[in-house]
């Protein structure tokens, strides 16, 4: 009987964290704020509903992290698949407050479309204060590239974010 009165005292939920990406990090790291990751992707992927990951100021230029959407493969800075929250426990993916992270694709020149941010069948993301930047346009075909890009999601909110420079439209 011990047992069971203290199971049911225990929380029934684990208590969200706050994780960190900063350029001088390290995708080895626990993602502290003393010891944060270095990529958005290791961040992003690393992350649970009701989490919140910061990302600190400065440029990130990723390489490509290959994923599909509508229309088939692209080449993205963050490409995430399948990961649902709730109303009550989204992800959430913030600038550190005070500062500007930047998302840059110069770096990502695979042959065929480009995007940013690539959320696939995700759904209740919060994604605020982050910018997008330099995702080129591969071939002269309409919108083969995109700052952040959201196929199959619902209920997800994009606050006071930024994408210019890129190929296609900023926002899909």
């Amino acid at each position: 009987k011990v047992i069971i009165i203290l199971l049911l005292c225990m929380p029934i939920a684990a208590n969200a964290a706050d994780y960190y990406v900063a350029t001088n990090g390290n995708d080895n790291n626990p993602g502290t704020l003393s010891q944060p990751w270095a990529t958005w992707q290791k961040g992003f992927k690393s992350i649970s509903a009701g989490d919140i990951l910061f990302i600190r100021g400065g440029t990130y230029s990723p390489t490509a992290t290959q994923g599909s959407g509508s229309g088939g493969t692209i080449y993205a800075g963050v490409y995430i698949t399948g990961k649902d929250g709730t109303s009550g426990s989204k992800y959430k993916v913030f600038n550190y407050p005070g500062e500007i992270p930047i998302l840059d694709g110069t770096n990502i020149t695979n042959a065929g479309r480009r995007a940013g941010i690539l959320l696939n069948s995700c759904n209740y993301w919060h994604i605020k204060g982050l910018k997008i930047q330099n995702f080129a346009q591969y071939s002269s075909g309409a919108y083969s590239s995109q700052g952040v890009q959201i196929n199959s999601g619902n209920n997800n909110l994009i606050e006071n974010c930024i994408a210019y420079a890129n190929g296609g439209p900023g926002f899909r």
